[in-house]
């Protein structure tokens, strides 16, 4: 509601039921009959802060299903897309409704490293939530340690494969230390 300060309806919980009647009672426990308008980047700029940032053994994600549109929030899109690099939090979208902004939603998630998702129906939303969920469980973080010893920067390499498929990691960065025998490539 444009007239209300955004409200978290349920903290982060694993109970799918809690979930489902808390999703279920948004309508008549906060919309009422206000569905106009929404302070959208008001909430979002909530829900990033209240996740904190990421760290080297967690990553935070915010699923946002707008249709991008917002006239009545204080915070920005720029203050979403800060708030979410700043904590390391990705945004993945579902652009649903009948005026979709689309440059807005992809800006979002292409600045905050997320993935943009499109809806035309209920169904379809569905759909599109099962996949945001296949997405994310099947992402992995790897991480190693080594005992090479040199003071020349080094670029390692990783291909990792399943089920016939080959990936090479693409988000390479040098390593060098000069400080320490062993370079700690975990931070």
């Amino acid at each position: 509601r444009e007239d209300q300060n955004p409200l978290q309806v349920l903290p982060l919980t694993t109970d799918k039921a809690l979930l489902h009647a808390a999703v279920e009672s948004i309508w008549d426990d906060y919309v009422m009959w206000f569905p106009a308008a929404s302070r959208c980047w008001d909430a979002l700029t909530n829900a990033i802060t209240n996740l904190g940032a990421s760290n080297r053994d967690e990553q935070h994600y915010v699923v946002f299903i707008s249709d991008g549109r917002d006239e009545s929030s204080f915070a920005t899109v720029d203050n979403v897309i800060r708030a979410a690099t700043n904590n390391g939090v990705k945004i993945y979208c579902i652009g649903f409704g009948a005026e979709l902004d689309l440059t807005t939603l992809t800006n979002i998630t292409t600045q905050t490293s997320g993935r943009y998702y499109s809806a035309t129906n209920a169904i379809d939303l569905a759909a599109q939530f099962a996949q945001v969920s296949k997405d994310l469980n099947g992402q992995y973080v790897l991480r190693w340690a080594t005992l090479k010893r040199t003071s020349k920067q080094f670029l390692p390499k990783f291909y990792i494969t399943y089920d016939q498929f080959t990936a090479e990691a693409t988000n390479y960065t040098y390593y060098m230390d000069t400080n320490n025998s062993i370079i700690n490539t975990n931070n």
